[in-house]
């Protein structure tokens, strides 16, 4: 019941320092971004090195608990309670966690009200004429899914994940090159460019910029359906988005592993065309499948965001596509047709579908999307 009291504690604490220093500044979002990224890389570092840390302990026990003593002793504190039983070392930790509490909990009663309610300033960009430049419907409705993106820390964390999780692959394969090229050797170097294609094709099903795109208009949808523009348009415009943002990470992350893992340029370029027309489809069918499930209740953008029927469909539909060609290529394909030839007959596949996509919402986009609510 005590042990939340103190994280509790530490994190209002670490939450109120955090919005001192950003309570002025006109990009929160991008320091929120930086440090969700931070907390996330140190959970991953410590996560996959917990049985280090396991036998570390079982070995050097004494000299952990020593120093554990010394750095937190809260912690040490509640295990010799436990442990021995020792009550004075009970209280000590009772009051590690009640006090500091306690002392928050009096201070966010006097104050929290007036630093909900209070008014802050952040310096304004000064507006400077000039050639007023014209740009196509289409473009501007790119541009501004672009800007709600960009402004959103819980969008660009949630959605575009799967960016992320493209670098930390490539580092991860620089890091572990020799093991993965033993690998390699065992199973055949020639399949080197389908693995690298499948796994940033899985990579690629991790992004879902598109999917809650038309639930995130929420109560403002009606803005976008009054604007002398085609519904087409604006779902064609929300696929462009999530292609624009995942396309030059996909291509990068491929040509990354390609090198790493010594695949020839010819798989490269065939694993490139594979990632690249595999982002196209999936950002179509996220568009599609939020036009059929979309919400426009919800409290904020990362509940939109993260609770979606579109969404989870999305991701875990657009999994079990890329597990198809997958499978076939390791059961039955392998023998009879080259990993290039393959990977291209697969991008042109994807790219095909993508089309029709395309073409639907050019024909019955208007009209869906006028009558959406």
């Amino acid at each position: 019941m005590l042990l939340p009291l103190l994280p509790l504690t530490l994190s209002c604490l670490l939450g109120g320092i955090i919005a001192a220093i950003t309570a002025r500044m006109r990009n929160k979002n991008i320091i929120s971004l930086v440090f969700s990224l931070l907390f996330l890389a140190v959970y991953m570092y410590f996560y996959t090195n917990m049985q280090t840390y396991i036998q570390r302990l079982m070995v050097d026990g004494l000299n952990i608990a020593d120093a554990f003593e010394r750095s937190i002793p809260p912690f040490y504190w509640l295990g010799a309670a436990a442990a021995d039983g020792d009550f004075v070392k009970l209280i000590l930790f009772v009051l590690c966690c009640v006090v500091p509490f306690g002392i928050l909990y009096a201070v966010l009663s006097k104050t929290f009200i007036g630093i909900a309610t209070e008014r802050r300033s952040a310096a304004k960009k000064v507006y400077k004429g000039g050639e007023m430049r014209t740009g196509s419907a289409f473009m501007a409705v790119v541009k501004k899914e672009l800007a709600r993106f960009v402004s959103s820390a819980g969008y660009m964390i949630n959605a575009g994940m799967g960016i992320v999780m493209m670098a930390a692959a490539a580092v991860f394969m620089a890091v572990k090159r020799a093991q993965l090229i033993m690998l390699l050797d065992a199973i055949g170097t020639g399949y080197a460019g389908v693995l690298v294609g499948l796994i940033v094709c899985a990579l690629v099903s991790m992004v879902f910029i598109s999917a809650p795109s038309i639930s995130l208009e929420g109560k403002s949808l009606w803005v976008m359906q009054t604007m002398p523009i085609r519904g087409g348009t604006v779902l064609r415009a929300k696929a462009a988005m999530h292609i624009m943002i995942t396309v030059p990470a996909a291509v990068l992350c491929t040509a990354a592993m390609g090198i790493i893992l010594e695949a020839n340029a010819l798989d490269c370029i065939a694993a490139a065309l594979l990632a690249v027309a595999f982002t196209v489809f999936t950002a179509y069918f996220g568009v599609a499948l939020n036009l059929k499930f979309h919400r426009f209740d919800w409290i904020n953008e990362t509940a939109a965001v993260k609770s979606g029927m579109s969404v989870m469909l999305a991701m875990f539909g657009s999994m079990a596509i890329l597990a198809i060609p997958a499978l076939l290529y390791a059961l039955l394909a392998a023998e009879y047709i080259s990993a290039v030839v393959y990977m291209a007959l697969w991008a042109a596949i994807f790219a095909a579908v993508s089309m029709a996509f395309d073409a639907w919402f050019k024909k019955h986009g208007d009209e869906k999307y006028e009558f959406l609510a």
